[in-house]
């Protein structure tokens, strides 16, 4: 994990300050035919992940998201090459997944409010549509 954890901050750091371009962590998971697999394992690592992924967007990086390999529907098991993840068979990686998208939803519109916010106190007024309502910063 170490070595992914570092990978990811060399790739958040990169992206940030040399390419100036947002990043996506794609294509990441865990093998069900390595001779150590299990659920439990897979989950753990997709959350170190996420919090990967999170705390360098709350920290303002550049970072968009990130895509795991592979989600799959009902019946396509037959695809699958050990990454195979799927939704319904799965239910704590299901809300490892669910969680990291409120979250970063969340993170999203309250940066946005930040960012409002900020423009606002230079003289600018701003608006905005979260939920529905129309927000004046």
């Amino acid at each position: 994990m170490k070595f992914v954890q570092r990978w990811m901050w060399s790739h958040f750091n990169d992206s940030r300050t040399i390419l100036k371009k947002p990043l996506v962590i794609a294509e990441f998971g865990k093998s069900s035919k390595d001779p150590d697999y299990n659920i439990y394992k897979r989950d753990s690592y997709m959350k170190a992940i996420y919090r990967n992924i999170f705390m360098e967007a709350r920290s303002g990086g550049t970072i968009g998201g990130g895509l795991v390999w592979q989600l799959m529907a009902d019946g396509m098991d037959s695809y699958g090459d050990g990454y195979a993840i799927i939704l319904s068979e799965n239910p704590s990686t299901k809300h490892i997944m669910s969680q990291q998208s409120r979250a970063m939803t969340i993170l999203s519109h309250l940066l946005r409010l930040r960012r409002h916010h900020h423009n606002a106190s230079d003289g600018e007024i701003e608006f905005d549509h979260i939920g529905g309502r129309s927000l004046v910063a």
